[in-house]
C-alpha cells in the first residue's frame, strides 16, 4: 500500500511540474492559446518544435542538443514494457541526424506519440 502512495506521489508531482514547465514555455516562446488549442488537438504549427524543446529542457531530459535517456524513461514509464524495452524505444525515437534542436525535440515528441510512450499528454 504503501509503494502505491509514493508512485502516485511521484506521479502527481512530474504532472505537476509538467503542467508548471509547459505554462513557463507558452510565456518565453510567447505561444498563442490557439496554438496550445490546435496543439491538443494534434495539429502543429511552426511554434510547437521550439515548445517540445523548452519542454524537455525544463524536464532536465534535453539539454545542449542531446537526450537524457534515464530522464525520459523515468519521466515516461510504462506499465507494460520493462525499462529496457522502453529505454530501447526511446532510444529508437532520438534522431541525431537532425541539428536543429527544435526539430530534432519535435521529431522525439512526435515519435514518443506514435510508440505510446508519451503518457503526459496535455500541453
Amino acid at each position: 500500500m504503501k509503494l502505491i502512495l509514493v508512485i502516485s506521489a511521484v506521479i502527481f508531482v512530474v504532472a505537476a511540474n509538467t503542467e508548471q514547465y509547459r505554462a513557463q514555455c507558452i510565456e518565453e516562446l510567447n505561444i498563442q492559446q490557439e496554438t496550445i488549442q490546435q496543439f491538443r488537438k494534434g495539429q502543429y504549427d511552426e511554434h510547437v518544435p521550439c515548445f517540445t524543446e523548452c519542454v524537455f529542457k525544463k524536464m532536465g531530459a534535453f539539454s545542449d542538443g542531446h537526450f537524457n535517456i534515464e530522464a525520459l524513461t523515468k519521466i515516461l514509464g510504462s506499465d507494460t514494457k520493462t525499462p529496457e524495452e522502453l529505454r530501447s524505444d526511446i532510444e529508437g525515437c532520438i534522431d541525431n541526424t537532425k541539428t536543429d534542436n527544435c526539430q530534432k525535440s519535435f521529431a522525439a515528441f512526435t515519435c514518443f506519440k506514435q510508440k505510446n510512450l508519451y503518457k503526459i499528454r496535455r500541453p
